[in-house]
């Protein structure tokens, strides 16, 4: 599902489709990591723009929040 991201607000809340979809390509090792960690409710945000504000940095892009009832 899109998000609305400042310039792209008409976007929000409708799902991507297939062909966007088949554009996707992610690094086999990174794959398989990411698919370790989904569970029901998992949110995944893939984006063009850049993550940080140089290459080669650590930067942590996954982080977990355990609901509390």
């Amino acid at each position: 599902m899109y998000i609305g991201l400042p310039g792209h607000e008409e976007e929000a809340g409708h799902p991507l489709d297939e062909a966007v979809i088949n554009r996707l390509r992610l690094p086999r090792g990174f794959y398989d990591a990411v698919r370790l960690a989904l569970r029901p409710g998992t949110t995944i945000l893939i984006t063009q723009s850049r993550v940080g504000t140089s290459g080669g940095e650590p930067l942590t892009v996954m982080d977990a929040v355990v609901p509390q009832p």
